[in-house]
């Protein structure tokens, strides 16, 4: 009995069943242990991909030109004869467009250029330099 409050044959059916429980939890954690290198994997050859997307579309064959659009693009890309029409993107994409230009709104700041500053020193004439 554990302090008076559930008896021995409770205690340890209960331990034997949280015990399972846990060896199960522990091996799904160790799973997804694995899983946070593949997707280490996937994000660094996505990135790649993105990056360098007008190269490897240029060399692509058509079937591989095809999947490219169809990963980036909701639906079918249409031709009237004249034009393309406007596709919609895929949310992730939508979303990745959007943080690329929300950054590229943030410029770095920086100081007054020499040449900016100079002009407005008062220039040293005849007249001796007052105390400061």
């Amino acid at each position: 009995m554990v302090d008076g409050i559930i008896d021995d044959n409770t205690y340890t059916g209960s331990k034997k069943d949280f015990d399972k429980k846990l060896l199960k939890l522990k091996g799904q954690l160790f799973q997804l242990g694995g899983e946070d290198n593949d997707i280490r994997d996937f994000v660094q050859f996505g990135t790649n991909l993105l990056t360098n997307i007008h190269y490897f579309y240029s060399k692509s064959s058509v079937v591989l030109k095809q999947k490219l659009l169809s990963s980036i693009l909701k639906g079918k890309l249409i031709f009237n004869g004249e034009k393309y029409r406007t596709a919609i993107f895929k949310d992730a994409i939508s979303f990745i467009c959007g943080s690329v230009k929300a950054l590229q709104g943030m410029k770095i700041k920086r100081g007054n250029t020499l040449s900016n500053i100079s002009p407005q020193v008062v220039r040293r004439g005849i007249e001796p330099l007052l105390p400061g």
